[in-house]
């Protein structure tokens, strides 16, 4: 999914005719939201890596990020990771999960932050994108919903959870 991400964002660094001082995380949602398949595109979250805890566990790495809110983000969000980024919750409340993706990218340049690269104290945003229509399906589901990975609940589009924050 990181890669799809990679790819995305250098569509809409091409395609920007903004000026330089422009900020690319706004850039970067104008041009998913344009899109017919990340339309639903969110600034969740902005703060600081305060906490992480990485293990590995059958192959995979597992864990829990926790990121204190800076500016206009007050509280405390939690990420679940199993090589990817599971589910988000801020304050204990869940605004996103598996299908739809979490993507932690760097305040300043919006470059994306792997799973492997997070690091305590790193100045983080946290965009959540709808996953396109395909993964939403009952048959996908079946293959890459929340129960997949260990999540009780069930799938929730994150245009309805992060429009309940």
């Amino acid at each position: 999914m990181t890669e799809i991400f990679v790819v995305v964002f250098s569509a809409a660094e091409e395609s920007a005719s903004a000026t330089a001082r422009e900020d690319p995380i706004e850039r970067l949602l104008t041009y998913l939201r344009s899109s017919d398949y990340y339309k639903h595109a969110y600034l969740l979250f902005d703060g600081k890596v305060t906490d992480l805890e990485r293990r590995t566990v059958g192959g995979f790495s597992v864990g829990t990020l926790h990121i204190t809110g800076g500016p206009g983000s007050p509280g405390l969000m939690e990420i679940i990771i199993q090589n990817e980024n599971l589910s988000a919750r801020i304050d204990g409340k869940i605004v996103t999960m598996v299908p739809d993706l979490i993507c932690i990218i760097d305040r300043e340049t919006a470059e994306p932050i792997t799973t492997e690269g997070l690091r305590y104290g790193q100045r983080v945003r946290v965009l959540g994108i709808g996953a396109p229509p395909l993964l939403r399906t009952a048959e996908a589901l079946e293959v890459v919903g929340p129960d997949k990975f260990g999540i009780a609940e069930p799938y929730r589009p994150i245009e309805t959870l992060y429009g309940q924050s």
